[in-house]
């Protein structure tokens, strides 16, 4: 669950992972690195169960999610006492509930409020609103956090005694909630040996790592959000639901942009019918739920997301711990940009080669992974763009799903400018100067220029996105392409220039007397 952004701990629970110092030309990858990172024996036996029990259903009473979203059963993993677990469970790249693991021999066990209410001294950094729906977190300091004078609906900042703060969970006032997030050190050192032993749950990085403590009264909501990290959920007390959604299903949820205080979490509402009815593709969305009881691990993979409800009052202790797939990502963004080698005369220019950059990055992973296409999407149905669909190949379809999964109705209600005054971005307004789209195509293949820096760019970043799981490429490249066209002409208008991605190629697709050499990139928009 990601409510606020954690620092990261080490095996060594007394030791801390220092902040990577920051250039400020560097800015926008500083971004992605703080929000990718807050970041048995011979035989394993092990039984996958899909039964409607006490501990997995998907029991309509009580839920906040509507009936028409699909659900599944999540699978169940029962393993033996002191069994390894944690890399078998990893590699399957699906949600699983873990019965009998080593969570069961923790004496956190007996953290029942009374308990605890006898332990924890004082809480700082309590979370308390007026209703029960906390989310989406709002960080002013992302790079959109300018264009918007919002704040967080709720209180952040709550101290409370411990003996007041568990009182309270218990016997809630009216129209005041209240939860608790934060590092297990947080309540006291004495809860470290509480949780022991925990180093399977820390095995999968165990230098890259972080354990978190979560309390909270009934019905107490989490917002849909995703994390970039592995994550094995224990809970100690009382019950919590989670629906989960695959990342394949991002369209549907409508993520905040990368760049967005509201980063990795869903815009829409999922218990609120009013705002489906502003995102209807979350109409088609289809998903796992899981009613986890004392004693249960829920192992959530990277970037699944995850909308979490109490169902009691609940005591719960989490371990993140850092992917490859995080690794990975890293790895592309400290790569140099192809547009960044070249001094431009003209922001029109350095605008186009960005085009022409994403076109060829997306085209080289599209040679890999299966990009979707306008007949395979669940998500295309209904949309006032599907005009388009049938025109496009898979890269102009790969960013007008990003413009409408991320952007359309930021822009549409005024949150980010539709329009820049007096100047083009792309090749958007009627009066675009082909003349200066000819000039950057012939710089385009001069020797060893601008074609030579993004084949090779494209190259490596394919290089490296194979490793990449099918189900996470798309929202992993989704973010790289944000950076990209930021790096480009800056934060605020990144959806204005997705908007009007292929407006030059169709300009030239519509200029009688192009060159043919220019052809190479006319199927970014339509056939000749």
């Amino acid at each position: 669950m990601t409510i606020r952004k954690r620092t990261s701990k080490s095996l060594n629970k007394n030791s801390k992972v220092a902040e990577k110092k920051v250039e400020p030309s560097h800015y926008f990858y500083y971004i992605v690195l703080s929000s990718i990172t807050l970041i048995a024996g011979c035989y394993f036996v092990y039984s996958f169960k899909n039964v409607q029990n006490s501990s997995n259903r998907t029991d309509s009473s009580d839920n906040s999610i509507p009936d028409f979203i699909q659900l599944k059963l999540v699978k169940v993993l029962v393993v033996k006492p002191n069994e390894e677990f944690a890399t078998k469970v990893s590699n399957l790249q699906v949600p699983v509930v873990i019965k009998n693991s080593i969570t069961q021999t923790w004496t956190a066990k007996r953290w029942t409020p009374a308990y605890l209410s006898k332990k924890v001294s004082k809480l700082n950094g309590i979370y308390k609103n007026s209703n029960r729906w906390f989310g989406p977190y709002y960080d002013t300091s992302k790079p959109l956090g300018h264009l918007s004078t919002r704040k967080n609906i709720y209180r952040t900042d709550v101290s409370m005694k411990g003996e007041e703060f568990f009182r309270l969970l218990e016997h809630p006032k009216n129209n005041s909630y209240i939860y608790f997030t934060g590092d297990i050190d947080d309540v006291g050192s004495w809860a470290w040996s509480d949780v022991q032993p925990i180093q399977e749950l820390l095995k999968l990085n165990p230098k890259h790592s972080s354990i978190n403590i979560w309390m909270g009264q009934p019905h107490v909501i989490a917002h849909c959000h995703y994390d970039g990290y592995h994550n094995f959920y224990a809970q100690l007390y009382g019950r919590k639901k989670f629906t989960l959604f695959r990342p394949t299903e991002w369209p549907g949820i409508s993520p905040y942009p990368f760049l967005h205080p509201s980063h990795a979490q869903a815009q829409v509402n999922l218990s609120n019918e009013d705002s489906i009815a502003v995102f209807p593709a979350a109409r088609n969305l289809e998903g796992h739920q899981v009613t986890l009881e004392p004693g249960d691990l829920l192992y959530m993979p990277p970037l699944w997301f995850h909308h979490v409800e109490a169902m009691d009052v609940s005591v719960s202790v989490n371990v993140w711990t850092g992917s490859m797939q995080s690794s990975v990502m890293e790895q592309i963004f400290a790569l140099e940009l192809p547009f960044q080698q070249v001094k431009w005369r003209k922001q029109l220019h350095k605008s186009v080669s960005t085009a022409f950059t994403i076109y060829s990055v997306i085209s080289e992973v599209c040679k890999i992974k299966k990009c979707i296409t306008s007949s395979q999407d669940k998500f295309s149905g209904g949309s006032n763009d599907a005009h388009r669909y049938e025109i496009m190949n898979e890269v102009s379809y790969f960013v007008l799903r990003l413009w409408q999964g991320r952007y359309k109705h930021l822009v549409s209600d005024g949150t980010l400018p539709n329009s820049i005054k007096g100047s083009s971005i792309l090749c958007e307004q009627d009066n675009s100067d082909i003349e200066l789209i000819y000039e950057l195509l012939e710089l385009y293949y001069q020797p060893a220029s601008l074609q030579y820096f993004i084949m090779d760019y494209s190259a490596r970043v394919g290089k490296l996105a194979i490793q990449l799981p099918v189900d996470t490429w798309e929202l992993w490249l989704g973010n790289y392409v944000e950076y990209i066209v930021a790096n480009s002409v800056g934060p605020d208008y990144v959806g204005y220039f997705l908007q009007n991605f292929d407006s030059c190629f169709t300009l030239l697709v519509s200029d009688s007397d192009m060159d043919s050499q220019f052809a190479w990139w006319l199927p970014m928009s339509m056939p000749l």
